[in-house]
């Protein structure tokens, strides 16, 4: 009974992740065929939250790459809109990262350092997580501009970057911030993302 029970469990979480995988594609590509932005985003989110699901990383990738006989009858035009392609970009970057498939990211890479300088702060912010997934020596000086702009979501996304970092850059471009000088509402930001700074070091994940 027990090798039945093991036999049964090796079977049903692969077809579980198979059609869990099925599944997001189906409201991916649903969402797209509907041109509807907000909902192509919300599916994106709970792809990345879903982990490692390899064939719908497939089908992202089909998407960047306008792979046609892969994906069918759509409006590929929808797709050149830089808030949809960032979040594609996003996905199988952190994908990568996180080893659920193999790619060559660097064109992701070159992307969404392309956007750092967009007149969208939405953009901006989410380009430079995007490129601090990378960590790579130099880029935390990209972001440390938007730390005396008076946008506020600027301010937030930039931190928000830098923490997520581990190169050696960061903690003097944080250090150079004169909290005495920050409105209440950035020192609460300063102070919320310090802390979880802190956590992220001491869960080791600077050492992976």
């Amino acid at each position: 009974m027990k090798i039945l029970s093991l036999l049964l469990i090796c079977i049903i979480i692969p077809v579980t992740a198979l059609a869990v995988s099925s599944r997001l594609s189906e409201k991916l590509l649903y969402a797209i065929k509907e041109k509807d932005s907000g909902n192509v985003v919300r599916v994106i989110n709970e792809i990345k939250q879903n982990g490692n699901y390899d064939p719908v990383y497939q089908t992202l990738i089909a998407l960047w790459n306008k792979d046609k006989s892969s994906i069918g009858k759509i409006d590929w035009g929808f797709l050149n809109d830089d808030f949809i392609k960032i979040n594609i970009a996003d996905a199988l970057i952190q994908a990568k990262k996180n080893g659920f498939i193999t790619l060559d990211d660097d064109e992701f890479y070159k992307y969404s350092k392309t956007l750092l300088n967009n007149k969208s702060t939405l953009l901006v912010s989410m380009a430079m997580m995007a490129v601090a997934n990378y960590d790579k020596p130099g880029d935390a000086q990209l972001f440390e501009g938007c730390l005396s702009t008076k946008n506020m979501n600027l301010f937030r996304g930039a931190l928000a970057a830098l923490v997520s970092m581990c190169n050696s850059d960061v903690e003097s471009i944080i250090g150079k911030l004169n909290k005495n000088s920050l409105s209440v509402r950035k020192k609460a930001i300063v102070d919320e993302m310090l802390i979880l700074r802190r956590n992220l070091i001491n869960s080791g994940y600077c050492s992976q």
